[in-house]
């Protein structure tokens, strides 16, 4: 609730959508269930990113790339201020 861009929306929509994500054994195994990675297939020690996929909450995926935008602006200019 604290981080800029991030208010009581995207907390309330996550646990909407994912629950308590418990069905996830990684983080990134949720971040490929939004679409924003690529899942990951491992066999035999070979890896193989499959392609990133535009399933699960259009609406979350949206707020999440909007409200990490909106962190980016508030953080960019304290970097180039400090320099």
């Amino acid at each position: 609730m604290t981080v800029p861009g991030i208010g009581p929306l995207v907390p309330t929509a996550f646990v909407a959508s994912a629950g308590n994500a418990s069905q996830f054994r990684r983080a990134k195994d949720l971040a490929a269930w939004l679409g924003l990675v690529p899942r990951e297939h491992s066999t035999g020690g070979k890896t193989t990113l499959l392609g990133i996929s535009k399933r699960g909450n259009h609406y979350l995926r949206r707020l999440l790339i909007h409200g990490a935008g909106s962190c980016v602006l508030n953080v960019l200019p304290i970097a180039w201020v400090r320099g």
